[in-house]
């Protein structure tokens, strides 16, 4: 039985991103997230990356590390990270959702949580959920 875990954090990105550019980024973490059995969604907004990533404790935070030393991302602040019976985002070895394509990504909503404490889950609980819903409900993602 593996030990799954749930990891959302937020950072800052050091450059922008256009759609091309987020398309390679997606399609990169496809490949790893796959070879490593790890689900998750990565949103981008005004230069704000949110991003869940689930599966077994040793891939996810071994991705985390890596994200972490990446120079494209600053500011990182983790926002949760829980033991989880089953992965939220099964399927998606990594779904992605840019503001344009959905109004509903409300990069307000991350940019207040990265003031907040990890202590303080309900609101990143929350937008975990809309997170999910709007993959469920679009074809954004892979």
């Amino acid at each position: 039985m593996k030990n799954l875990i749930r990891l959302f954090y937020v950072s800052k990105a050091t450059q922008l991103f256009d759609s091309s550019g987020m398309a390679s980024l997606l399609d990169k973490a496809v490949e790893n997230n796959t070879r490593n059995g790890i689900t998750g969604v990565l949103c981008y907004s005004s230069r704000y990356f949110g991003q869940i990533l689930e599966g077994d404790v040793l891939p996810v935070m071994d991705t985390y590390r890596k994200i972490a030393g990446d120079s494209r991302h600053s500011e990182i602040v983790l926002l949760s990270l829980a033991t989880v019976e089953s992965q939220m985002f099964k399927g998606w070895a990594m779904g992605g959702v840019r503001d344009e394509q959905s109004p509903d990504l409300k990069i307000d909503s991350i940019l207040e949580l990265r003031e907040r404490s990890p202590k303080q889950s309900d609101a990143a609980r929350n937008l975990m959920q809309r997170w999910l819903k709007l993959l469920q409900s679009s074809s954004v993602g892979h």
